[in-house]
């Protein structure tokens, strides 16, 4: 009996040695639940755009900044672009290089109209004109015309989902530059194309039938605003702020905008300025750029946030109806 007994412990025993065996291999390999994620996944953030227009939406490499700051804002950029330098959005579109472009386009060759039309459903479209066809008043109703001819119509029947925005680029450094000086000193220039900007964006609000002051009413990226900030807060960043032809963005304007188009955009703070948003740039490049300092880019930001400020301010205020 007694052996039977010890027989009977002694499996009981490597039973329970076995059980716990088997017990500290589940712990090891089973998850800690310490070490689970719990955050819910969100969804990817894609920001998908395209720009149309001239230089002013793609000197000094803005494009390839602006991309940079979506990326370090944690989205993923889809962008297109119909950009040719020193056209107005009257010319872009009736200009020979576009009717070329139309009649080649069924071998690959991209046209204006392609922008619109394609499979790609665009976010936001950037519009920028020729600098001084805002600032008068023949120009501006010329770019009246083709918004209403050309432009409201591609919108509505193919990006009927894209906000607008039309960019409201700066005046020229110097009123004597490329034939400006009927346009006044640099504050009447700058008051000028604010006019016209806000005229061009309440005639787009009319022809697509947007509230003025709905989200998906057409947005203006206070270029014109931020360059007049700067002449007064900052003289000395100011006139650096120019490329040497007096009338384009340098480099730093590049981040200034930027910072703006990111702001319009989104709603949000741009992520903090990075000097590896340049690392596409060759040596040679590098080396030959003025590039902003830590400083310097700090006052860019709080340019662009005023700037941004006083658009919203001055677009809640009640506006003329477009003729």
């Amino acid at each position: 009996m007694r052996l039977l007994n010890n027989r009977v412990l002694a499996i009981l025993g490597l039973a329970c040695l076995a059980l716990a065996l088997q017990t500290t291999l589940l712990l090891r390999t089973a998850p800690n639940p310490a070490q689970r994620s719990t955050s819910i996944p969100q969804e990817e953030k894609i920001i998908r755009y395209a720009s149309v227009g001239n230089s002013m939406l793609s000197w000094s490499n803005f494009q390839r900044i602006l991309e940079q700051v979506f990326l370090a804002a944690g989205y993923k950029v889809q962008r297109d672009s119909y950009l040719r330098l020193g056209c107005s959005l009257s010319s872009l579109y009736y200009g020979w290089f576009n009717q070329l472009e139309t009649i080649f386009s069924y071998i690959g060759w991209t046209n204006l109209q392609g922008v619109f039309v394609n499979n790609e459903q665009w976010d936001f479209i950037m519009f920028n004109d020729r600098t001084q066809w805002p600032a008068r008043d023949e120009s501006r109703q010329e770019t009246v015309g083709v918004l209403k001819e050309i432009y409201a119509p591609l919108l509505m029947d193919h990006q009927p989902q894209a906000i607008p925005i039309f960019l409201q680029t700066m005046a020229h450094k110097e009123p004597n530059i490329s034939f400006s000086e009927d346009l006044g000193d640099f504050d009447e220039f700058s008051q000028r194309l604010i006019d016209g900007i806000a005229l061009y964006k309440r005639t787009l609000d009319k022809l697509l039938g947007r509230d003025p002051d709905s989200n998906d009413a057409t947005r203006i990226a206070p270029m014109g605003r931020a360059y007049i900030i700067g002449r007064k807060k900052y003289p000395e960043l100011w006139e650096t702020m120019y490329s040497e032809d007096g009338f384009h963005m340098s480099q730093k304007g590049a981040v200034l905008q930027s910072f703006l188009m990111f702001w319009t955009i989104t709603g949000e703070a741009p992520p903090p300025y990075d000097p590896t948003w340049w690392d596409f740039l060759t040596r040679r490049q590098y080396q030959r750029s003025d590039l902003p300092n830590e400083e310097e880019a700090a006052l860019l930001y709080e340019v662009a946030q005023s700037a941004y400020e006083e658009q919203l301010k001055q677009q809640q205020q009640p506006q003329r109806p477009p003729p």
